[in-house]
């Protein structure tokens, strides 16, 4: 019995070393687990990837099904996806990292888009001040990523810079333009666009914002259309669309301007300019007014003084002895408001306008201009306008006139005179360029002649094209109607100095490009490019340039005296 039970032991201790070699088998290699893949979009012919996974534990191997579209791989080892795609697929794929223990999958959904070769738009387009613009969504062969549009788009209207869709409220109306959309991807790929968009006024009628500025002016009268009021702490006021505007104290008109803005000053309303006497003394006039005697801060006219004014008689701008004329108004301010109102002299309120009247424009401005050596050209141009304070921002805007024509005396010879609508007082620029340097600092000797502005200092701006090309037989370089042209813009005023345009390009055949350099003088920004493109004729019937122009920079600044906005 004792052999036995020693033999029952021994059999038992084997058995336990058996078992603990069992457990051993706790050790084998774990199942890969959270498989992942970040995988972009393909396009046919350029390179994809390489995209590599992320797993944790150990993988012996990948596999995938069901199989990648053409052009494309797995790595088995390494399981990056990789390769050239060469046709457009739209799938989803499990791939599977599997070791002896088990297998990890994922899930991809994979998208090779065919090359980007085309995008379209609706054009022409329309929208309206005021209205929801209905949004225009790109038409795209292959695929982009970015969006970019040039030159920026009316206010109130915004290109998206992911998926393109043009949308907004438009806040200023804008004349028929052609704008340039980019769209692009990650694989270099880049096609354009061009939409034609106007951006038509608000019907008649509609109520429409404004600001009145020489500082801000709280508390003046206004009457416009069905719309009437006090203009608020910002100056602000609503007018009809289409209508005229008159700004009153009391009874006591200050002046009307025909056909109602968004941004008006005394210039305006008085209907004179930044140093006439009657707009002198409207700004004297509102400058008494103000209740705490400081308009450096803002003129403010009290609810007592315009009830007071209310049985005031009218008042004779024109008149070169404003004191006498005044002198029992300023008494009743006076009593109305319980402290005592000065009525500063015209040399006090030259001295306002700078605050009151002189804009910085800053902005991307761009434009269009047509004309004919036989008919008299137009062009438009666009901006924003801002006061030195930061205080008013408003697109601004004009019309430009020019005329083209030809002098064989000397060389062919582009010339004309850019000015402001009918808004403005036009101002004629004559001649002398041969000074005028471009960004580079060469002298345009080509450009000749005499040069004077004389400008009504309530114009904001006026423009001087003049230039050369060289497209006759005497000076034929290239082929007939081809060859380099050089145009000159001065933007003139008698404020902060002026900014001179140069504008170069080549023609070939009947098309021009090129840019329009600028520097500011005396001081300013130190300059910058326009691009410009249009089309250029010289036949028998004369010379035909028709095209459209815009800064490729940011900003530009320069100062003038009135601001003009629309």
């Amino acid at each position: 019995m004792l052999r036995t039970c020693g033999l029952v032991i021994a059999v038992a201790l084997l058995l336990g070393a058996c078992g603990g070699g069992g457990g051993g088998g706790g050790d084998a290699m774990p199942a890969p687990h959270d498989l992942h893949y970040t995988l972009g979009t393909g396009q046919v012919g350029s390179p994809y990837g390489p995209y590599p996974p992320t797993v944790s534990g150990t993988v012996t191997g990948y596999s995938v099904s069901p199989a990648l579209p053409a052009g494309l791989t797995l790595d088995p080892t390494s399981g990056v996806i990789s390769g050239t795609p060469v046709a457009m697929s739209s799938g989803t794929y499990t791939v599977t990292a599997s070791n002896g223990s088990g297998a990890a999958t994922a899930a991809l959904t994979l998208v090779i888009h065919g090359p980007l070769t085309a995008v379209t738009y609706t054009s022409p387009a329309t929208a309206t001040v005021g209205a929801a613009f209905t949004p225009l969504v790109p038409t795209l062969s292959g695929h982009a990523d970015s969006f970019t549009v040039f030159p920026p788009l009316p206010a109130g209207l915004t290109l998206d810079p992911v998926t393109g869709i043009v949308s907004g409220t438009p806040t200023s109306a804008r004349p028929a333009f052609t704008y340039s959309i980019a769209a692009s991807n990650v694989y270099g790929s880049s096609v354009g666009a061009a939409l034609l968009l106007t951006v038509d006024p608000p019907p008649a009628g509609t109520a429409v914002p404004g600001v009145f500025r020489s500082d801000t002016v709280i508390g003046l009268g206004y009457v416009s259309g069905s719309h009437s009021g006090l203009t608020d702490k910002s100056g602000a006021f609503t007018y009809e669309q289409g209508q005229g505007i008159t700004f009153s104290v009391g009874a006591v008109s200050i002046g009307a301007v025909p056909t109602a803005k968004n941004l008006l000053t005394p210039v305006d309303v008085a209907q004179g300019t930044g140093t006439s006497n009657r707009v002198l003394n409207v700004v004297r006039f509102l400058m008494m007014l103000d209740q705490d005697g400081n308009p450096n801060d803002g003129i403010q006219i009290s609810a007592a003084v315009n009830a007071a004014a209310a049985s005031w008689a009218p008042v004779d701008f024109d008149t070169a002895d404003l004191p006498t004329t005044l002198g029992p108004l300023i008494q009743q301010v006076s009593a109305a408001d319980g402290v005592s109102h000065v009525l500063p002299d015209a040399a006090t309120a030259q001295a306002h306008l700078p605050t009151a009247f002189y804009c910085t424009h800053s902005g991307s401005y761009y434009g269009t201009f047509f004309g004919t050596s036989s008919t008299p050209g137009t062009g438009d141009y666009f901006g924003t306008s801002v006061f030195p304070d930061g205080s008013m921002n408003s697109n601004a805007s004009g019309t430009l006139n020019f005329d083209v024509q030809t002098n064989d005396a000397v060389s062919p010879l582009l010339d004309g005179t850019f000015a402001q609508s009918a808004a403005s007082p036009s101002v004629s620029l004559q001649g002398s360029f041969a000074d005028a340097t471009y960004l580079s600092g060469t002298y345009l000797a080509d450009v000749a002649g005499s040069f004077q502005a004389v400008a009504d200092a309530s114009v904001a701006a006026t423009y001087k094209f003049t230039g050369t090309y060289t497209n006759t037989p005497k000076a034929l370089t290239k082929s007939p109607n081809s060859g380099p042209v050089n145009f000159w813009m001065d933007d003139s005023n008698q404020v902060s100095g002026s900014i001179y345009y140069g504008l170069r390009g080549t023609v070939s055949g009947n098309t021009f490009t090129g840019t329009v350099g600028y520097r500011s003088h005396p001081g300013g920004p130190p300059g910058g490019t326009f691009q410009v493109s249009g089309t250029y004729s010289n036949t028998a019937s004369g010379i035909t340039l028709n095209g459209q122009y815009s800064t490729s920079d940011s900003v530009i600044t320069f100062s003038t005296v009135g601001c003009r906005a629309n």
